[in-house]
C-alpha cells in the first residue's frame, strides 16, 4: 500500500502568521543574503494571490501589517534559514529599520498578473551590491538567484514539475485514499499529532494576548467555556479561534497545509476537537485528520495554491466534512454525499486576502462542513444531476477546483481593483 501520508508530511510545514507575509519575507531576506550589507531599497513583484493575501494582512509579533513592511522586514532582519519562520526571532531594533525604508520610499511592489500559481520576485539592493531572488509554485521554491544581475543559481522548474505531478494525491482514488486512511500503518500518520498540538498552542496565544474578539464572543456563547457539552460549538472555537489568533498577530506558528494555516487549522482542528468531543482514541482522530488532509490536497491540487476562491472553506471544509462524516460512524458512500453536499454550498466563496475577515469564512465553512455530515449520515445529499456535482466524488472535487481556477480569474481582478483603490 502506498504511503499517501508522506504527500501530507512533506507538505505541512510552521508557518509565522499568514504564509503569504512570510513568503514575501524569505524570499527578501535570501536576496538580502546574496549581498550581506546595509540594506538600501527593496523591489517586488508578486502574483495576484501573494499581493492580495499579504496586502492587509497582519505581521505577527508586530503591530504592523501588509506586503511591503513585511518585504522590508525579511530584507533587514529574516532569517533565511528557518523558512516561513524567517521573522520569528525579531526585534524591535529590526522593526524601526523596516519602517525607516517604507518611510523613505525604498520599498516598491507591482502586480506580476492574475493567476493561480505562486510568484514572487525580491530585489535586494544593500551597500554590497545586489541580490535577486525569484520564488514560483510553492512558497519557498527558489528557481532563481542573481547577484549583480549574473545567475548563480537555477533549477529546471519544468522537470521538477513534471516529477511533482507523476506522484501526486490526485492521481488515486477517493475509494484508494479512504482505505489508505482506514487501513495504512497509523505509524505512518501520527506525526499529525504535532499539528493539533501547534494550532492549540496558537489558539492559547491569542486568547493570552487578548488579540481574538471573535473567539471570545464564540467562547460567550458556549457557556463561557472553550469546551462545553456542545461539540459543534467547542469545533468552531478550536478552529475558528486558531485562525483568528494566526491573522491577528499571535506569534505563534500555525502548521500549513498546501501553503496555508488556515486550511491546516480548518483541515485539521475541528476533526481534533470532535473526535475528542466523542472519546475517539488517538489513532481514529489522527486517521481521520489524515482523510481530511488528503482530501484537502486533492482538491487543491487542481484549484491551484492560490485564487479567487475561498480555498480555506471551500477544501478546507471539504476535508474536514468527510472526516466529520467518519467520525459520526459513516461509511463510504456517505462521506461521498458529504462531498456532494459541500459542493453545493460553499463553492463560490471569495478570497479577499489574509485578514481577520477569514474567521467569518471558516465559521461558514465548518457549519457547512457538519451539517453535510449530519444530512449525509441521514441518507440525504445533493444528486449529481444538480448544479457543478459529478458523478464521482473525484469529478465533484475537480469540478469544484475549477471553478477556483480558471474560472473566477476575472474575479480575481476585480476583488484586487477594490483592495487597491480603496
Amino acid at each position: 500500500m502506498k504511503n499517501l501520508a508522506l504527500f501530507v508530511k512533506n507538505d505541512i510545514k510552521p508557518a509565522f502568521g499568514c504564509t503569504e507575509p512570510g513568503a514575501i519575507a524569505y524570499a527578501c531576506a535570501k536576496a538580502r543574503d546574496i549581498v550581506p550589507g546595509k540594506v538600501l531599497s527593496v523591489e517586488m513583484s508578486l502574483n495576484s494571490g501573494i499581493y492580495k493575501n499579504a496586502l492587509t494582512c497582519p505581521i505577527p509579533g508586530t503591530p504592523d501589517m501588509g506586503k511591503d513592511f513585511a518585504a522590508a522586514l525579511g530584507a533587514v532582519a529574516g532569517d533565511s534559514t528557518k523558512g516561513l519562520l524567517v521573522i520569528e526571532d525579531i526585534k524591535e531594533e529590526d522593526m524601526v529599520m523596516a519602517r525607516q525604508l517604507l518611510n523613505d520610499g525604498k520599498v516598491k511592489t507591482d502586480l506580476s498578473g492574475i493567476d493561480s500559481k505562486i510568484y514572487i520576485y525580491a530585489k535586494v539592493t544593500t551597500d554590497k551590491g545586489v541580490g535577486e531572488v525569484t520564488v514560483k509554485n510553492s512558497h519557498t521554491n527558489i528557481v532563481e538567484m542573481k547577484k549583480d544581475g549574473e545567475v548563480i543559481f537555477q533549477n529546471n522548474e519544468e522537470a521538477a514539475a513534471a516529477a511533482a505531478a507523476d506522484d501526486c494525491v490526485n492521481n488515486y482514488t477517493f475509494r484508494e485514499i479512504y482505505d489508505y486512511c482506514m487501513n495504512g500503518p497509523i505509524e505512518e500518520m501520527m506525526f499529525l499529532q504535532e499539528a493539533f498540538l501547534m494550532d492549540t498552542a496558537l489558539l492559547d496565544e491569542g486568547i493570552e494576548m487578548d488579540v481574538v474578539p471573535m473567539t471570545k464572543i464564540l467562547i460567550e456563547n458556549n457557556s463561557g467555556k472553550r469546551v462545553s457539552d456542545d461539540w459543534q460549538k467547542n469545533a468552531e472555537i478550536a478552529s475558528c479561534g486558531a485562525i483568528e489568533a494566526r491573522l491577528s498577530g499571535a506569534a505563534k506558528p500555525a502548521m500549513s497545509l498546501t501553503g496555508s494555516g488556515s486550511h491546516g487549522i480548518l483541515a485539521m482542528m475541528p476533526v481534533f476537537s470532535i473526535g475528542k468531543a466523542f472519546g475517539k482514541t488517538d489513532e481514529e482522530i489522527v486517521r481521520a485528520g489524515m482523510l481530511s488532509c488528503l482530501t484537502t490536497m486533492y482538491i487543491k491540487s487542481y484549484s491551484g495554491k492560490l485564487s479567487a476562491l475561498c480555498g480555506c472553506a471551500v477544501a478546507g471544509g471539504t476535508g474536514s466534512a468527510v472526516a466529520i462524516c467518519h467520525l459520526l460512524g459513516g461509511n463510504f458512500d456517505q462521506l461521498c454525499q458529504t462531498i456532494d453536499n459541500m459542493a453545493a454550498s460553499v463553492v463560490g466563496m471569495i478570497c479577499h486576502g489574509g485578514n481577520p475577515g477569514c474567521i467569518m469564512k471558516a465559521l461558514a465553512g465548518i457549519g457547512s462542513a457538519i451539517k453535510s455530515a449530519q444530512f449525509a449520515l441521514k441518507g440525504v445529499s445533493i444528486e449529481n444531476v444538480h448544479a457543478i456535482l459529478g458523478n464521482t466524488p473525484e469529478k465533484t472535487m475537480q469540478n469544484m477546483a475549477y471553478i477556483s481556477s480558471p474560472g473566477m480569474e476575472l474575479t480575481e481582478k476585480y476583488i484586487l481593483d477594490i483592495m487597491k483603490n480603496k
